[in-house]
């Protein structure tokens, strides 16, 4: 059983307008098509209910078991709003972003979950969406969308093997999944080598295991 963590809100409005009210329910229609036309526009560039979206796994290591560090982080006087622990905290308008230019000064950066033991583990889900910024303005938010991956996993924090390379079409906005052969890790590590405005962030990150461990909240 599967859990939809999403950050677009819905609602359903029904009612009955009386005759005098004619002036403000015209009003009412142009609001009305305000959000539809915005809506369409989503799902036009990519951007449905879908693509804004984080879905929990019965195959995930829980986060309850999970400690995640960064290479970088970008710097704010809110310790807190870019800590590499946004990445797997449940919420997707949270988020974890290495130095602005980190890339470009610094080199490849990476973001590391740290489980509280050894598992098994098969397959990584990277997610980092478009967002809408407020007052209903479309904005698609490309910084720190990686491109160019590496993932590797260690049984120590100390050797670490590559288990999977590849690169991510920043156009895609949905969840990014990367599989590969089972191997028991103690640590596994996202490395951005590319994204865009040279600077790597995440919204969420997942572990799958084929055999998680299952008597704790996820």
């Amino acid at each position: 059983m599967s859990k939809l963590i999403s950050s677009e809100p819905s609602s359903i409005v029904t009612g009955m307008w009386k005759t005098k009210d004619i002036p403000g329910n015209i009003i009412m229609i142009k609001h009305c098509a305000t959000i539809i036309a915005l809506t369409l526009s989503l799902a036009v560039f990519g951007m449905s209910d879908n693509s804004n979206s984080f879905t929990e796994s019965d195959r995930d290591i829980p986060i309850s078991r999970l400690k995640a560090t960064a290479s970088s982080q970008r710097k704010h006087i809110n310790k807190k709003l870019f800590s590499p622990a946004n990445a797997i905290d449940g919420r997707v308008k949270t988020l974890w972003t290495s130095e602005l230019k980190s890339l470009k000064n610094k080199g490849a950066q990476w973001i590391m979950l740290e489980f509280d033991n050894t598992y098994p583990v098969d397959a990584v889900r990277y997610y980092r969406a478009s967002k809408i910024r407020p007052k209903g303005r479309e904005y698609v938010n490309w910084i720190g969308r990686i491109q160019d991956y590496e993932i590797q996993v260690s049984p120590d924090g100390k050797s670490f093997t590559t288990v999977a390379s590849g690169k991510w079409d920043k156009n895609n906005l949905k969840v990014q999944r990367v599989s590969f052969d089972a191997v028991k890790a103690k640590f596994v590590k996202l490395i951005g080598k590319t994204a865009h405005w040279d600077t790597v962030s995440a919204e969420e990150i997942r572990v799958e295991s084929p055999s998680p461990p299952g008597d704790l909240k996820k």
